[in-house]
């Protein structure tokens, strides 16, 4: 947050636009993408090993904390793709192509 407010600040050609906020979309999107492959197993794996044990409380609690931060990082996931869907659609609507973003 601190390098994306010194940009801002040095930066006075940065401007907010939905283009602008899209790409921001899409970089979010993609580092949340990133940090989930870096997890050596998938939310799903995680439920179930919560579920079928055995567990001491020491793996339990690492499991739980893990599985809790992928939760979040889902949650971001989801969210970005619904605005960048969100966002697709307007500029549709509005007669505009969508704008690719890469």
């Amino acid at each position: 947050f601190e390098e994306l407010k010194e940009i801002v600040q040095e930066d006075k050609t940065i401007f907010f636009s939905a283009q602008n906020e899209a790409k921001v979309a899409q970089s979010l999107l993609d580092v949340a993408e990133d940090m989930l492959k870096k997890y050596p197993t998938t939310l799903r794996e995680d439920m179930r090993l919560l579920k079928e044990g055995p567990l001491d409380e020491d793996q339990r609690l690492a499991i739980e904390y893990r599985r809790s931060k992928k939760a979040l990082v889902h949650q971001l996931k989801q969210r970005m793709e619904d605005y960048l869907e969100q966002h697709a659609s307007r500029r549709a609507g509005a007669g505009n192509p969508a704008v690719s973003l890469e």
